[in-house]
């Protein structure tokens, strides 16, 4: 089974649900994270994926901020940046651009992942 999530706000390159974010949406992805656990413990959940039809639907921004609302309940979570025409995770979390990720990965390099926040994430990479 899976669950449909709309989400309609905009917040920029910042993590919503960090402690200077929004309290609404603080609460929101909180409230999502316990609903995600909850399914995690039910039904042995333990892979997310977000994706849309359309670019500049929110995907990067909502993943990152699920990452970092799951990852405060101390659940081991890893991020993967899978955009690599429009990479973005990589701003949410504060983390280099330019480092080895998902491009060095697919060539069959050695990759390194990134930490911001709690969340592990291995990002888009340099590129092809």
């Amino acid at each position: 089974d899976a669950a449909l999530l709309t989400l309609n706000t905009r917040w920029g390159e910042r993590l919503a649900s960090s402690r200077e974010g929004d309290p609404v949406l603080v609460e929101q992805f909180r409230h999502l994270a316990g609903t995600l656990h909850t399914a995690q413990t039910t039904n042995g959940l333990r892979l997310i994926l977000v994706t849309s039809a359309e670019d500049r639907e929110g995907k990067s921004s909502l993943a990152a901020n699920l990452a970092a609302s799951i990852a405060r309940s101390d659940k081991r979570t890893l991020l993967v940046e899978g955009s690599l025409r429009n990479p973005s995770v990589h701003s949410a979390l504060q983390l280099d651009p330019a480092a080895q990720g998902m491009a060095e990965l697919l060539r069959g390099e050695g990759v390194g992942c990134g930490r911001r926040r709690h969340v592990t994430c291995l990002v888009s990479g340099a590129g092809f």
